[in-house]
């Protein structure tokens, strides 16, 4: 009975290795039947961090195929809450044209040693990479990029930082400032509102993406917490059926069309100065904003 035991195993172990074989055949992925074993004993991964399937746009990549390439930048410490300590870095990729994109990944550590690839996060194309730390289960990446209407031939300049966590996947967000309204900042020697950008207050905001149509949005929602309420900080935003139909940037010009069927942003020239203002500020921390126009124009008219 023990042979026939021990031959059933040996025909499962051979089965199994024999499937991941024939999927490392399709995705290059570097599994051996011994990887095969260790799926079975819940070890699965590759021995090799710098050889683990990631997901590029979902699609599967092996690192070190598809003309992907390890940069470095590695960041070491628990990102999945499992007492384990992974590995984050950067690596790139080039597709044939003149780019080179740059892409962070974590690999994810189990028991036994071994790596297991989370999917891919862009980064930038031809970006200069500084520094990546683990920081409280969250991976900060720091690199240089250029303004969004620099051509590539200039050298990356502008500082930006990413900060990813692990939640079935890699995912990231981006700081942005939102800019609210302070009127104890905005006044004269006799008290009086100045209606200027000098009570303007930068309130930090981590969202998906880095783009100032997205933070325009989450302006216009006026979403502030009790907390920034204490310090004093206001916003008459929302108003009621205003929304940001589209954003063109062009040239440094960013313009960005408006729908008002209520008529929410007409009213007192101190209103509406400072309600154009936030929005103004907040589009303008933005590589490549260097003016705001908005449409149509009788929009923000006292």
């Amino acid at each position: 009975m023990l042979k026939y035991l021990v031959a059933a195993l040996l025909l499962i172990i051979a089965g199994v290795g024999g499937f991941y074989a024939f999927n490392a055949y399709i995705y290059d992925a570097k599994f051996t039947p011994l990887d095969a074993v260790g799926y079975l004993m819940g070890q699965g991964g590759v021995e090799d961090y710098k050889q683990i399937l990631t997901t590029i746009d979902g699609e599967p990549v092996t690192l070190g195929t598809e003309s992907t390439q390890f940069f470095g930048n590695e960041a070491k410490g628990d990102l999945n809450d499992d007492g384990i300590p992974d590995l984050a870095f950067i690596f790139t990729r080039e597709t044939g044209g003149s780019g080179t994109f740059y892409y962070a990944v974590a690999a994810l550590q189990n028991s036994a040693g071994r790596y297991t690839g989370t999917n891919a996060v862009f980064l930038g194309d031809r970006i200069a990479p500084q520094s990546s730390e683990i920081r409280n289960g969250n991976l900060v990446v720091n690199f240089a990029d250029r303004g969004l209407d620099d051509p590539f031939s200039t050298p990356p300049y502008v500082g930006k930082s990413v900060y990813l966590y692990y939640d079935d996947g890699l995912k990231a967000e981006w700081p942005v400032s939102l800019y609210y309204y302070d009127p104890k900042l905005d006044t004269d020697e006799s008290g009086n509102i100045l209606c200027s950008e000098q009570g303007l207050v930068p309130v930090p905001r981590m969202m998906p993406g880095a783009m100032a149509e997205a933070a325009i949005r989450a302006l216009l929602e006026g979403k502030i917490t009790d907390g920034e309420k204490a310090r004093g900080i206001t916003s008459e935003f929302p108003l009621a059926g205003l929304s940001l139909v589209k954003t063109d940037l062009v040239d440094g010009v960013l313009t960005l069309t408006f729908s008002d069927p209520q008529n929410k942003t007409s009213g007192g020239s101190c209103r509406v100065s400072i309600l154009w203002k936030q929005i103004e500020a907040t589009a303008k921390q933005f590589p490549g904003v260097e003016t705001v126009k908005f449409a149509p124009e009788e929009l923000f008219q006292p």
